[in-house]
């Protein structure tokens, strides 16, 4: 009987609402089918055999059939992630959109727009949601927050993002998700009293709204440091959630790095892969507390069990050659997975992905490449990998312009292979840099004292800089 009730809301919703109440009934609609995810087979059994709301006068084949179509594309998204399926039922309805009220091809418009989101198609889910809104002129609030997704995490344009994620606030107040949503919006801009006051917001409209325990707790956390203070939220939103593998995971990081409990936070990060055993990041993390206890072992197993699940994992990568090289004493193992992480950045920078373009993405991919020029010359002649060598050593040095010490680097390899030249601008450079970085002086004046033969010339201003120095000494 819940289940028949349940498609009548759909019923409602496509025939006997208006674009004003549109957004409420759909949310009716939707909370209420949700409930019957672990009867996904029973209903779907009921949609195809054309069962799910007895046959009367008050319903026409017409319209129990529309039900059919909506609530079908929805089963099979939501539920059975099938998503071929669902794409053929929206095709029915938007193949022939005058049959149809413009509530069921708003609706057809909006599934198909999920549909093309899940499989990355963005651009092609932003219009159907533009389109869908133009159908229902602008009352559609739930469009408008999945056009807000878009326009934030992947087209990157935030004051659209905050125009939609606005207007989906406007029109339904009292959706608690939207104005999480902002508030996620406004941390991303660094907008942070805006963005706690919509997460307190989103507490306050639904107590019960476990995510928005989370991200106040993410909020004060990482953007404010206050790790205790976030624990609190954190376990609030596993008492609302208990699947929430995400605040397991952020408590354990603090019990690990923070309060040094290092058997609670153990006991954290194996329920948060017993939740979610598919994250590689959260192997990575147990495998760098196993390592921070010396149980190096444990720790090799995890990053190999992090590969597996994502075999492109570049943080995975990186600390397992740390691994190799400095606790396991295997540089050429080390050398393979520091190879991988170059080859990662080089096919996301050529794919121009967002997660290569930040200050911290390029600084980790320098330290790659510098700890790969390390591991060659621990293992080859200088003579084999010299320009190698210098190769990752330069490309480091574009990465992270402002690290000093892959300057002196470069300059120490190239010095040792007798290009001086080069040397001396690897190491004026660094000095520019950093007044305080004696060691680059002196290399630079020792090199020009056994290069220059212009008849001391230059001998002031050597005399100069070697005063500089003894500022330091």
């Amino acid at each position: 009987m819940k289940l028949q009730q349940c498609f009548s809301y759909c019923y409602e919703l496509l025939f006997h609402v208006s674009f004003d109440q549109m957004s409420h009934q759909y949310k009716l609609f939707n909370t209420e089918l949700y409930k019957f995810k672990d009867q996904k087979d029973e209903i779907l059994s009921l949609l195809i055999q054309n069962q799910i709301i007895p046959y009367t006068n008050s319903y026409s084949i017409h319209e129990l059939n529309t039900v059919i179509l909506i609530c079908r594309a929805y089963v099979y998204d939501i539920f059975f992630k099938d998503y071929c399926k669902a794409m053929e039922d929206c095709q029915q309805i938007l193949s022939t959109p005058n049959l149809y009220t413009p509530i069921t091809t708003c609706l057809a418009l909006y599934r198909r727009a999920r549909l093309y989101y899940n499989q990355e198609m963005y651009l092609e889910a932003k219009s159907d949601l533009e389109q869908c809104l133009s159908f229902c002129h602008n009352k559609f609030s739930f469009a408008f927050n999945n056009l807000a997704n878009i326009c934030k995490d992947y087209i990157v344009d935030w004051d659209e993002a905050l125009h939609y994620y606005d207007m989906a606030v406007l029109l339904s107040p009292l959706e608690s998700v939207f104005v999480r949503n902002r508030g996620f919006l406004y941390e991303t801009m660094q907008k942070y009293d805006n963005a706690i006051a919509d997460y307190e917001e989103s507490i306050r409209i639904d107590p019960t709204d476990a995510q928005a325990y989370f991200r106040k707790a993410h909020y004060l956390d990482v953007k404010q440091g206050n790790k205790i203070e976030s624990i609190p939220f954190y376990n609030k939103s596993i008492e609302l959630d208990p699947l929430d593998h995400n605040s397991y995971n952020n408590i354990a990081n603090i019990l690990k790095d923070y309060l040094h409990d290092h058997n609670k936070a153990l006991q954290c990060y194996n329920k948060t892969i017993e939740l979610n055993p598919s994250e590689s990041m959260y192997y990575t993390n147990r495998a760098l507390l196993y390592q921070s206890l010396n149980e190096n072992d444990k720790a090799l197993q995890d990053y190999h069990e992090a590969i597996k699940v994502q075999p492109e994992d570049f943080t995975c990568h990186f600390k397992l050659g740390y691994l190799l090289a400095d606790k396991l004493h295997k540089p050429l193992e080390s050398l393979q997975h520091y190879t991988i992480c170059i080859k990662i950045y080089k096919k996301l920078a050529k794919e121009k992905s967002n997660k290569v373009q930040t200050r911290d993405a390029k600084i980790n991919v320098a330290a790659a490449l510098n700890n790969r020029s390390i591991g060659m010359a621990s293992i080859f002649p200088l003579q084999i990998c010299y320009t190698k060598q210098y190769n990752d050593l330069n490309l480091a040095i574009r990465l992270d312009t402002s690290d000093i010490y892959l300057r002196n680097r470069a300059s120490t390899l190239v010095f040792g292979f007798d290009e001086h030249y080069l040397s001396l601008r690897d190491y004026s450079s660094s000095f520019s840099m950093g007044d305080a970085d004696v060691f680059s002086l002196l290399q630079s004046v020792c090199i020009e004292a056994k290069y220059d033969h212009e008849p001391l010339t230059n001998c002031l201003e050597l005399y100069d800089r070697l005063g500089i120095i003894q500022e330091f000494l």
